[in-house]
Formats: structure tokens, sequence, C-alpha cells
């Protein structure tokens, strides 16, 4: 007999998850491998086997009721359940996140594409409704409403001494998922305008962020150092339509080292490879002889003007040289900034969770992974040129199949 365990691991002992779609998600993957038709049971079980439990189990339940007669009986579903066994959905907090589901799912709707579908999806979204938009403009708009309910705060952010840290006053990361560097003497010393996002098979496996500006270099690179990031990946340049968009925070000569605090950054080879600029740089934290370097390579793409889009092939090239150089050093957290650490690093961390995803599952959800992104970091993709590019870059993945070697669809049974 063969058994498959599937894990949702994004439960919190106390509380529900931030995310109700990712369990919704679950659900959907467990009952494409256990349908509603199958004869044997399925076993489903948590610490007590009947808060976390009986809120997937009425979940289940109320979906496949959805689905066969378009109506929706939570209160008699659950009475039915605890009839059967006693306390199912334990609690308030527990009942709630179950209408707070069913109702994003009736907004939402079935957002998630299977590989061989999404040319055919792409062609729809393309075209006006009734009401003149298009499939592309109402599903961003669906985000838009989804994500201002989303409680988010920005105290830390907006504190009197973090203020010019930010170089956008509406650009500012949510205190509940900010990075947080360690604390010094000074106030505000843990602040960085950065975010943790998570990535499909990883929890905070970007961390999202503007670029530096002169008084936040060395808070940059303390924030690389502290969470050991792998890679770092630029999105813009120094300067973008007259105005700065980054600092230049690396040293500019091979075998030049600057020194940010107790750090030492050394600039050890460059390459330009096209529109990509790739800056090894090696890090000591204190006496070089006492610590061990840390290596960091930084990723630049020069051809992603500030009010535009690059070419598709840019991106996938530069997602293909990330996925090599990850690899390297030992799938480390990866840094994603440009201007804002919104608009251009929304777009690309998408584009690159969704291939994750499509290279494991061969599906993908554009509209989920970017409401679940918004949750961490406020405002990623902010508008619909950007929300279609997403789309095409990984339609032409698609069309580009064969050059890529590493897409292969594998299951995977654990969910953030």
């Amino acid at each position: 007999m063969t058994v498959s365990h599937l894990h949702y691991t994004a439960w919190p002992d106390h509380g529900v998850p931030d995310n109700v779609m990712s369990l919704i998600a679950f659900i959907r993957h467990v009952r494409k491998l256990h349908p509603v038709s199958h004869q044997q049971p399925l076993l489903v079980h948590c610490s007590a086997g009947v808060g976390r439990t009986g809120t997937l189990i009425l979940l289940d339940i109320i979906m496949q009721q959805m689905k066969t007669e378009g109506t929706i009986s939570v209160l008699h579903w659950l009475r039915n359940l605890r009839m059967q066994r006693m306390k199912m959905v334990q609690s308030q907090q527990q009942y709630e996140f179950i209408h707070c589901g069913l109702s994003e799912l009736v907004v939402c709707g079935e957002t998630e594409v299977g590989a061989a579908n999404l040319r055919i999806a792409l062609k729809n979204l393309k075209k006006k409704g009734p009401v003149g938009f298009t499939g592309f403009q109402r599903q961003m708009q669906i985000i838009e409403e989804v994500s201002s309910h989303h409680p988010v705060t920005f105290s830390d952010a907006e504190e009197e001494y973090n203020r010019n840290k930010n170089r956008f006053p509406d650009k500012l990361p949510n205190d509940t998922y900010r990075v947080r560097l360690r604390c010094g003497p000074m106030p505000g010393s843990d602040y960085i305008n950065a975010s943790f996002v998570n990535g499909y098979k990883q929890k905070g496996a970007y961390i999202a962020t503007q670029c530096p500006l002169e008084n936040t270099v060395a808070d940059f690179w303390r924030m690389v150092n502290e969470f050991q990031c792998g890679c770092v990946v630029m999105l813009c340049q120094l300067q973008e339509e007259g105005e700065e968009s980054s600092c230049c925070f690396w040293p500019e000569e091979e075998g030049e080292s600057v020194v940010h605090g107790k750090l030492s950054v050394k600039l050890v080879s460059v390459k330009t490879h096209g529109d990509i600029v790739t800056r090894k740089l090696e890090m000591v934290e204190g006496a070089a002889r006492l610590n061990r370097p840390h290596m960091v390579h930084l990723l630049q793409l020069t051809s992603w003007p500030l009010q535009g889009l690059p070419h598709p092939m840019a991106i996938l090239s530069l997602i293909d040289q990330l996925t090599s150089t990850q690899m390297r050093c030992g799938n480390r957290r990866t840094v994603i900034m440009c201007s804002d650490g919104v608009s251009r690093t929304g777009t690309f961390l998408t584009i690159h969770c969704q291939l994750e995803r499509l290279k494991t599952e061969g599906v993908v959800d554009f509209l989920q992974t970017i409401k679940s992104a918004r949750l961490h970091r406020p405002g990623l993709v902010n508008n619909t040129d950007h929300y279609v590019f997403c789309h095409e870059v990984v339609n032409m993945y698609l069309d580009n199949f064969d050059t890529y070697a590493n897409f292969e669809f594998k299951e995977v049974f654990e969910f953030l």
C-alpha cells in the first residue's frame, strides 16, 4: 500500500495562518491526490485532532458544497461535524478564518492555471469583458481589493529616527514582516526598509528592499551579513531619468575594499554578459584572520527602465544565472531590490516564484502569489503592465522549454 503524507507547515501553535488561501491551495492539492470519489478515508490530524483538523475538514466540505450546489452552509456542517467529534473547529478565530477563506474564494475565483493551459489563459485574459476591462485589469482590481483588507502597520518605519532611511514615504515595510537587524545603542539601529517574503519552497526565501541610500549602505551590508544572503539581485541602475535610484554601495575597482562599521567589503571580480553585470564580493566581519569570509554575488540587470519593461528573455537569463549561482552558494536567502523595493522587485520575485512552482507542480497562480506576498510587503506588483509581464515571461519560458533542462514536474508535500 502506498501512502502520501502531505504536511501543511504554516499553521502556528496559537492562532491561524496569515494566509487563508494557502490552506485552500493545500486542500486542493490534497484533493488532486485523494479525490472525493476515493473509497478510502482521508486521514487528517493535528495536535488534539479538533481545532486545526476541524477547520481543514469544514473548509473542504464547504468547498465541495460550493462546487456541486453553489451554496454555503457553514453552521449546518459545523453542527454535523460536532455530532461526530466534539469541539471540531475549536475557537471563534478559526470559525472566522473559515469565513474569510470562503469570502476570498468567492471574490478571487479559481486562478490556478496548468502549464498546458497558460497560453490560452494569457490570450483570454487580454480580452475585454462586457464592462470594458480586460481579465488582467479585473484581476488587478481583485488584488487591490483583497490586499486593502490586510492588517498592516508601519509604526517602526514612521518613527522620526527612521524616516530618513526610506527613499519613498509611501513604500514602507509592514512591522510584522520587516527585517530586524541586531540592535545597537542608537534608537532605530535595528531598522532597514526591507521585508521578508516567502518563496515557493522556503519561508522568508527573499528579502525585498529598496536600493541603499548613502546613509543606509552600512545597514544594507549588515543585513546581508547577519542573514547570510548569498545573492543580491539589483533591478535598476544607479541613475534613472536624472534621479538617483541607488547610491554605489560596492567598491568600484577590483581588489578594492571598503569598510562599513565592523564589515569590510572587497570587490573580487566583475563580469558583464549582455545586460547583466555580475560582481563577486567578499565580506569579512572584524579581523580577517579570525573570521571566515562571506561571499556574495551581486547580479545587476541594467535594461529594466524606471518606466517600462525589459525584454522577457532578459528576465529569464537573469533567473537562469541566479539559479546557477544559488546552487554554487548553497541556496541561501536572496535579496531582491530596485529603487523602491516594490515595483520591479515584486514583479521579479513573482516570476521567480512562479517558475519554481511550474517546475515542481506544473501549475502557476499569479494572483494568489502576489496577494500573499503583499501581506509581507504591501504594494508588490503595483500596476497592470507588470502583472501582464509576469504572465508573458513565464509563457516565454514555456515557449523556450527545451532550452531549460531543469524543467520537470515533481510532487511536493509541504506547504508554507
